[in-house]
């Protein structure tokens, strides 16, 4: 009774206890390990010859065995043994023994299989060594491939992304500069050409600051009257502005006056305490490129002579025996100055020279704050009282109302705007240096090379993408098979103790159904 009741219990074997559990139930020797080892170079012999014969391989084909040596396991052996026993190599003589040579060492193999129950050892090694290691890997590999297919295809998308920015920035900066963008410098060099019609828009449009330059010189006027402000009236108070309103894009001034540079022996002539000079002699030698330095000695030095200050200046100058006459003569050539013009900035017109832009943009800007001093001293209480002292001058003078100054500050800004055009500004620097064409140009080639290096970062990232995809792929069959075998192999083992104990129901707990 006490028998027939056990039956019916189950056996509860750990995974991770599996072998321990063979051997303590003696099911299993210690030294198994001893005993596969002569099994598994059995087999390696075996193998080849089970290659090598054509009929073989055709009763085979059926099964699916593994394709080296290494793989086979007793459940495969066993297989292998079954087909070809109900082949003609099965073929027996009287005493009972297998006439086929590969029969013989088949069947050897398996008597040494089973001999202390080795290939339950083996396999209870194979599952736990699939379940506790091979199929998490494989598992934790296909998680990574997925996060790389992931990873790549944001990564190919920020470098396609980057490279649309990079090729958009050098379109808009193309379009800015009126250029194409085929040939960058052939093409800046032909947009520098159109500066003249771009000055002459500007100065063509400046006459819209016309009336408020004349009410600003009424209102200084008006603010000075009775006082000495001569240099703040009429066109001294804005000189450029009013050129370019009245000359247009002219150079300026339109007459080149070039400065004599003093040297030391003008220096020497100064200090000397020389008669006054009249303003038409320094008009005569502002002008004059060539001076006589022997000439302009001598005469000073005579005028000294006569005049009643030489007979309190002594020179110390010892008459020499003989001629009193001082020889003067320096040599045959004479000491000339000339002046060279270090550059041709002074030749171009208002708007073309450099200095002369920029001293016009701020008084652009001076003409901005002064009216927008005027529109807070009528937009803000605290400046009552100096604006109540202004309520005499005429409307005129005091620009109107608040409309009238909110639109000379459009004027005056609509000019400056004209000035700081982006296009304009990298024009001028193409007129007026020689090395920000090639700066300008390897600017914009360097957003089409970075533009270029995000495309091909793009597609490699792309190949990447779809090489770990692949891979990824390749894993599922793999993974399924793994675990298509564990759990042939872990049934075949619970089969096997359950037939030693009567038929009990076996488990193997944490075996391939906790990785699945």
């Amino acid at each position: 009774m006490a028998s027939d009741s056990s039956r019916h219990i189950p056996i509860d074997i750990h995974l991770g206890q599996l072998l321990e559990w063979l051997i303590s139930r003696r099911h299993c020797t210690r030294d198994w390990h001893a005993s596969l080892t002569a099994v598994r170079e059995k087999l390696a012999s075996l193998f080849p010859k089970l290659q090598e014969d054509g009929n073989i391989q055709s009763i085979l084909s059926t099964a699916e065995l593994p394709t080296t040596a290494s793989d086979l396991l007793y459940v495969h052996c066993k297989k292998i043994f079954e087909l070809l026993n109900e082949s003609p190599l099965g073929a027996k003589n009287l005493l009972g023994q297998y006439q086929s040579p590969l029969m013989k060492d088949l069947n050897e193999v398996m008597k040494l299989y089973e001999k202390d129950n080795t290939y339950l050892a083996e396999l209870g090694q194979v599952i736990y060594r699939n379940i506790t290691y091979d199929i998490p890997f494989i598992k934790k590999q296909m998680h990574k491939l997925d996060q790389s297919v992931t990873e790549y295809g944001k990564k190919s998308e920020d470098a396609a992304r980057n490279a649309a920015e990079f090729h958009d920035q050098y379109r808009k900066e193309c379009e800015v500069l009126g250029i194409e963008g085929r040939n960058v410098m052939e093409e800046l060099l032909l947009g520098a050409k159109v500066l003249p019609q771009m000055y002459d828009s500007i100065s063509s449009r400046s006459v819209i600051l016309q009336p408020l330059c004349k009410n600003v010189e009424e209102f200084i006027a008006a603010i000075h009257k009775g006082s000495t402000k001569e240099e703040q009236t009429g066109s001294d108070l804005f000189p450029l502005v009013h050129h370019l309103m009245k000359y247009g894009n002219q150079p300026y001034p339109l007459t080149e006056q070039p400065h004599l540079e003093d040297t030391v022996a003008n220096i020497a002539v100064m200090d000397t305490a020389l008669p006054a000079v009249t303003e038409e002699d320094r008009e005569s030698s502002r002008f004059s490129l060539d001076v006589n330095l022997n000439d302009t000695i001598a005469d000073h030095l005579n005028e000294l002579n006569k005049s009643d200050v030489a007979d309190v200046i002594d020179f110390n100058i010892e008459e020499p025996e003989g001629d009193n006459e001082v020889d003067w003569d320096l040599g045959n050539d004479d000491i000339s100055i000339t002046v060279e013009d270090s550059c041709d900035f002074a030749k171009r017109s208002v708007l073309d020279n450099p200095e002369t832009r920029i001293q016009m943009t701020n008084e652009l800007h001076e003409l901005l704050a002064f009216l927008q001093r005027r529109l807070e001293e009528q937009t803000t209480e605290h400046m009552a009282s100096s604006f109540l002292n202004l309520q005499t001058l005429a409307d005129s003078v005091l620009f109107g109302d608040k409309r009238t100054v909110q639109q000379h500050i459009g004027s005056v800004q609509e000019i400056l705007d004209l000035l700081n055009d982006h296009r304009l500004q990298s024009l001028c620097k193409l007129h007026d240096s020689t090395t920000f064409l090639e700066r300008l140009t390897k600017q914009l080639e360097h957003k089409l090379t970075l533009a270029r290096r995000m495309e091909d970062r793009a597609e490699s990232f792309k190949i990447h993408r779809l090489e770990a995809a692949e891979e990824r792929k390749k894993l599922d069959p793999e993974l399924q098979q793994l675990i298509t075998g564990t759990r042939e192999v872990q049934k075949f083992i619970e089969q096997e103790i359950s037939r030693k104990y009567h038929d009990r129901r076996v488990t193997i707990l944490g075996g391939i159904q906790a990785v699945t």
